[in-house]
């Protein structure tokens, strides 16, 4: 059942993905030599997906994750905005992904990653934009993020004890 639920949650990541990255495509303008990183992000993050739907190697998935956050991050870092919140869903999309396919206690830690992986920009932009609106913006977004991972990663254990 749990296996069921994961291989539709990434097809459904994988569809919201290219509906993201399209958006992020036109927020940003993206003109040559940029557009090569975000292609090859794009399509690098959208390998992941599919190697983490075909694989059932723990070590691969992991390693999967952790190059996914990686392509998040040097997606974000290539943005010409501070926060690029097309690209910054996909944080999000992973701790749903995660959740779902989480197989044990030990790799809960990958989404405590993600949650400071999506964080840093809001540090950043605390940094350069020192508002009580930027920090309402981060505080609201930490809340949001540690929030989803703490009850779904909750749910996701609860239901398999069920089973």
């Amino acid at each position: 059942m749990i296996g069921t639920i994961a291989k539709y949650c990434r097809y459904i990541e994988l569809f919201l993905t290219v509906i993201f990255f399209g958006l992020a495509w036109t927020y940003e303008a993206i003109h040559f030599p940029r557009a090569y990183i975000f292609i090859i992000g794009f399509l690098g993050y959208a390998f992941l997906i599919i190697l983490r739907m075909k694989s059932w190697s723990n070590r691969i998935n992991i390693s999967a994750y952790i190059a996914s956050i990686l392509l998040v991050i040097l997606l974000e870092y290539n943005s010409r905005y501070i926060i690029n919140y097309f690209i910054h869903i996909l944080y999000i999309l992973l701790i749903i992904e995660l959740a779902v396919s989480l197989e044990r206690k030990k790799d809960l830690w990958i989404g405590a990653l993600i949650v400071v992986a999506g964080m840093y920009k809001y540090v950043t932009l605390i940094q350069y934009k020192p508002a009580i609106s930027t920090y309402a913006e981060a505080t609201f977004f930490s809340t949001a993020e540690l929030y989803e991972h703490t009850c779904y990663n909750a749910n996701a254990r609860f239901e398999r004890r069920a089973v």
